[in-house]
């Protein structure tokens, strides 16, 4: 194995682990400045910057990654910034351009497109569910998943109601049926809202009862995640206002 390939597998594997301190003070170690640094240590650093909240570090290893080489995984990383941090419409469609078929960066655009500043297209993010709708990978059952969620916020017409519970209908099937807790308790509870939202309280009760009996399974099997304990809580106060 080339040195530089040596010492790009032993930071891929300090990322695994989450030691991105020392992932950064071995890539100031090796290289005296930035612009030296190769677009694939660029996208590490990148990623270990953003791990670390330190966004604009992140921006500026990624686009230098990018301007060197196109870096697929530092357009990810742009787009998730872009998305989740700066809000910044242009920099996702841009992301989704250069990499249409880019699970991450799909759903970081169907994320980012459900905020109400947001003027990325729903058709466009609809577009890209159905595109990807048969690739296994979870990446793209997500994505299935987010585009129902953008469905919610901003549905165009009465009928994207329908259309979400199609895409949520075809997530659960591919999350399977033992795994993925989190996943598909998420998805019963919007289902549940969504059958609020067309007045069907009795399938909308129902699906609130699936979606906290799978977060009491998640919560069991983590029971130290503190974001799964609060939203069995959330899903538990949905299923009493029903049986109220």
């Amino acid at each position: 194995m080339k040195e530089a390939d040596k010492f790009e597998s032993e930071l891929n594997a300090l990322y695994k682990k989450g030691q991105n301190e020392e992932i950064l003070k071995r890539i100031a170690d090796k290289f005296p400045s930035i612009e030296g640094m190769p677009a694939s240590i660029l996208m590490i650093k990148g990623w270990a910057h953003y791990r670390r909240k330190e966004y604009q570090d992140a921006k500026d290893a990624w686009t230098l990654a990018i301007n060197k080489e196109d870096s697929l995984r530092a357009w990810e990383g742009m787009a998730q910034l872009a998305a989740y941090v700066l809000k910044q419409d242009h920099i996702v469609a841009a992301a989704a351009n250069k990499v249409p078929n880019s699970s991450s960066v799909c759903n970081a655009y169907a994320i980012r497109a459900r905020d109400k500043d947001s003027n990325i297209s729903v058709a466009m993010i609809v577009d890209a569910a159905l595109r990807m709708f048969n690739t296994p990978e979870i990446g793209a059952v997500n994505l299935l998943n987010n585009t129902a969620r953008l469905l919610i916020e901003k549905p165009r017409e009465q009928s994207d109601l329908l259309l979400a519970l199609g895409f949520f209908h075809a997530a659960l099937a591919k999350y399977g049926e033992d795994k993925n807790y989190h996943h598909r308790a998420g998805v019963w509870y919007w289902i549940s809202v969504i059958y609020e939202k067309l007045g069907d309280q009795s399938l909308a009760a129902n699906a609130a009862k699936e979606s906290f009996q799978l977060w009491q399974t998640q919560a069991t099997l983590a029971p130290d995640n503190q974001s799964f304990i609060e939203k069995l809580e959330r899903a538990r106060k949905r299923l009493e206002a029903f049986l109220a």
